[in-house]
């Protein structure tokens, strides 16, 4: 069920703790495997907001919607594994269930479907992470534009100014490939640089050393809810 209030949440000073959700679309222009552009995807992020490690997200040109988040929790949930294609020098190594998810977004999160989910997995869902660990999400998205999206070829910037006038065809990502950096990014990246809490550690050191017991392993057939 939902709490507006947080009641009974505190700072998670544990990890599987708190989930922090948010999306955002993306100030990069992709193209189609024919060449032309598609336009700007939307990216829905989950955090684990104790250690700030990314936990899962979902990368895509469906606006946010239930399906959107759910997969996007499918994919934070369950151990993550790569080919060869993603070139990854580390192992994401993160997965599990949180005893809450905290909702973010500027609209109304609340789709429908969520509070079954909710209750078959056995955890909380909150509305508007903003009150409580306010910063994290905005933290990775400040650090991930910075470093990572600001140097992709069909960045248009934060205003995306006039990106219609130039002819970016050629120089425009696909979806697939945005994909594989962005993954490469946060495994080899951001949950390997130092938590801007306790410095000597990284975000997934820090996200490995507060866990309190295994997490919980699904199947992936458990999670077709």
């Amino acid at each position: 069920m939902f709490s507006e209030q947080f009641q009974g949440l505190k700072v998670a000073e544990c990890s599987n703790y708190s989930w922090l959700c948010e999306y955002t679309r993306l100030d990069v222009l992709l193209k189609d495997t024919d060449g032309s552009i598609v336009g700007r995807p939307w990216l829905t992020i989950i955090m684990d907001s104790g250690s700030e490690c990314m936990m899962g997200f979902h990368l895509g040109f469906d606006p946010p919607s239930f399906q959107v988040l759910a997969l996007a929790l499918r994919h934070a949930i369950l151990p993550k594994h790569y080919n060869r294609e993603y070139n990854l020098h580390s192992e994401w190594g993160t997965y599990g269930i949180p005893q809450h998810l905290i909702l973010g977004g500027e609209g109304n999160m609340k789709f429908v479907g969520l509070e079954q989910i909710a209750t078959q997995l056995g955890l909380v869902l909150h509305q508007n992470y903003r009150s409580l660990n306010a910063g994290v999400v905005e933290r990775f998205l400040r650090i991930s534009n910075t470093h990572f999206f600001s140097g992709l070829q069909g960045y248009t910037g934060l205003e995306g100014v006039n990106y219609w006038q130039a002819d970016l065809t050629q120089s425009c990502l696909t979806l697939p490939f945005l994909e594989r950096l962005l993954v490469r990014y946060i495994v080899d990246n951001y949950n390997q640089s130092l938590d801007v809490v306790h410095r000597n550690q990284t975000r997934l050191q820090r996200w490995q050393a507060t866990l309190i017991s295994a997490p919980r392993l699904l199947r992936e057939e458990d999670l077709d809810i």
